[in-house]
């Protein structure tokens, strides 16, 4: 008889016993019901508009609270503040800020219900990380290729990208929101549609020339859908084909088109649906547009959200300075002219230390790439 591996103690602190299991089946259900009148803080706290908690956010935090207690090991009104502490050091050991932060708000929740809110643990602060783009060659390649695709998949390119939109918003189209004179798509409920509503703004998708033209050929194929159900009339997208014809698409179309329009492109790159609204919203800020305007495109409630994904690095940094635009009637500098100016500009307090030597960094690398293609020629 083989041995069985002892548990691992970082990840789960003791084994439950059935009877404890039955315990906490029984809790989580009154830990549901009592979450149904739970409302949104922030909404709250803003604005004093009592909205409950969406679907999705009291699912999310519901399979966080059953892995907290697996994690645990003790039945809801067991847990003291000593376990609180020995649970937020093993997250602390074991997990990315993301996944902390995850476990932590569901683990509020679970506290309050319980009447020990003195025991609330303070969500850790979050890197900023720097994502990939597409650069304008393969936007335009993304493009070209949607252009040859069915309908359908040629609507949800452009929406995640020109739309700026997040896939749960494309799922949620419906016909009777679309307004092709205003060249919008009403949204009726979305992640930051109340904030928008409240700022005397509209939640809406902007739609491009592009979108527009992707929904009206789509719109000529979709009459000939048959809903599977009475209550997918009003959707937009339907599954024109296979076991799921008729029903409202989901996140996994949406995932799959992108993927197919990624390969077919041949870009090179991993592509999400974010890596899309990134793309956009980076490459609006790129051409100057005003930032209020891509905040109201991009259906975010304050500008920093906005901010965090327009996405640079060092080396575009140190184009840019070197760059005509920057330089207005300079062209071009060489290698070492430009080391210069970037010395001159650390004494002047104009970058910071960490800047300059990132950027001289880029530079030599640029000088580097010359000295070989010469050697080329010898």
């Amino acid at each position: 008889m083989t041995k069985k591996a002892p548990p691992n103690p970082q990840c789960k602190m003791r084994e439950t016993t059935a009877k404890e299991s039955d315990a906490i089946k029984e809790e989580i259900i009154s830990f549901k019901t009592w979450l149904d009148n739970q409302y949104n803080k922030n909404l709250y706290k803003k604005y004093r508009i009592k909205k409950p908690l969406s679907k999705t956010t009291k699912k999310n935090i519901i399979k966080w609270v059953r892995k907290i207690l697996k994690d645990i090991g003790k039945r809801p009104e067991e847990i003291n503040e000593k376990d609180i502490m020995k649970y937020r050091e093993m997250c602390l050991r074991n997990y990315e800020p993301n996944g902390i932060n995850n476990r932590f708000q569901a683990l509020n929740y679970l506290l309050k219900y319980l009447g020990h809110e003195e025991w609330r643990l303070k969500l850790v602060p979050t890197p900023r990380k720097r994502y990939e783009t597409l650069n304008n060659m393969e936007r335009k390649k993304l493009i070209e290729t949607a252009n040859h695709m069915k309908p359908l998949d040629k609507a949800i390119i452009f929406l995640l990208l020109e739309g700026i939109c997040r896939p749960v918003d494309i799922q949620n189209i419906k016909i009777k929101n679309i307004r092709f004179e205003e060249h919008k798509i009403l949204l009726e409920q979305s992640k930051t549609g109340e904030y928008i509503k409240r700022r005397g703004d509209i939640d809406a998708i902007f739609m491009t020339p592009r979108i527009e033209e992707a929904i009206k050929e789509y719109l000529k194929i979709r009459k000939k859908i048959l809903p599977r159900k009475k209550e997918y009339e009003e959707y937009l997208f339907l599954h024109p084909w296979n076991k799921n014809y008729g029903k409202p698409i989901g996140y996994e179309k949406i995932r799959k088109t992108l993927k197919k329009a990624v390969a077919m492109a041949q870009i090179n790159k991993k592509v999400t649906p974010y890596t899309l609204k990134r793309t956009e919203i980076t490459r609006e800020f790129d051409r100057g547009v005003n930032p209020e305007v891509i905040r109201i495109r991009a259906r975010h409630r304050r500008i920093e959200t906005t901010l965090l994904y327009d996405n640079k690095k060092e080396d575009e940094i140190a184009n840019y300075l070197f760059s005509e635009q920057y330089n207005d009637d300079v062209t071009a500098f060489p290698i070492e002219e430009q080391k210069k100016i970037l010395a001159d500009r650390l004494i002047k307090g104009e970058i910071t230390l960490e800047d300059f030597n990132k950027l001289l960094s880029v530079l030599e690398k640029k000088s580097s790439i010359k000295k070989e293609s010469y050697i080329g020629y010898v």
